[in-house]
């Protein structure tokens, strides 16, 4: 009994230890938006694209989102269903807020006061509409519809999938934008540290460098 009992407490310890650890690897990411030089707008989306973390802005246009996983991102941010501006490599430790400076930017195709104030159309959880890239046919959407690819961020332009950016340490080496940001440039040997950057013979890549 003794031995069942001692089994049982470890096996507790264990599980609130692995509970507090899965817990302490989220930080905060905080900031102030000032668009068009006017302050804040009411409605805009702050979210990380294909990540669970978005929030909506007030008219004071501060934002923070909360129990983001430690690791590099980019950040998107969308007014009328238009991602008009976007923040790459935003480093999230854990314990602590990643605070950005005061973000500045404008779309005068939606800069009117009359514009600014028109409600955004959203879903129940506030969440953008994004699209996985092989299931998007950018020429039946309107510019500025996000797509899903991976590690990095993409809209459709023009009828096209463009890739706006690459999450650091990767790239589109392959020139097919549906498989995103595909070469991870630490440790691919065909594409080490750039694009078409071959480890020859027995090289292997490490932390971007032919070994």
């Amino acid at each position: 009994m003794k031995t069942l009992t001692i089994f049982f407490i470890t096996l507790f310890l264990s599980f609130s230890f692995s509970l507090a650890s899965a817990n302490s690897d989220t930080g905060t990411i905080t900031g102030t938006i000032n668009y068009c030089s006017k302050g804040g707008v009411a409605g805009m989306q702050v979210f990380i694209p294909g990540k669970p973390y978005i929030v909506i802005t007030g008219s004071d246009g501060r934002f923070q989102l909360s129990g983001v996983r430690e690791g590099e991102y980019s950040l998107n941010f969308m007014l009328h269903g238009k991602v008009i501006h976007f923040n790459t490599w935003v480093e999230v430790s854990a314990n602590k807020k990643t605070k950005l400076e005061k973000l500045k930017f404008c779309d005068t195709s939606i800069a009117s006061g009359a514009a600014i104030a028109t409600p955004i159309v959203k879903d129940e959880k506030n969440t953008p509409p994004p699209i996985v890239a092989e299931k998007v046919d950018c020429t039946k959407m309107e510019d500025g519809t996000i797509v899903i690819i991976s590690n990095g961020t993409a809209t459709c332009q023009g009828g096209n999938i463009v890739i706006n950016s690459c999450n650091k340490g990767f790239a589109s080496c392959d020139d097919k934008t549906i498989s995103g940001c595909e070469s991870d440039l630490m440790s691919d040997n065909e594409n080490c540290g750039s694009c078409y950057n071959e480890c020859t013979g027995i090289g292997i890549c490490a932390l971007g460098v032919c070994n």
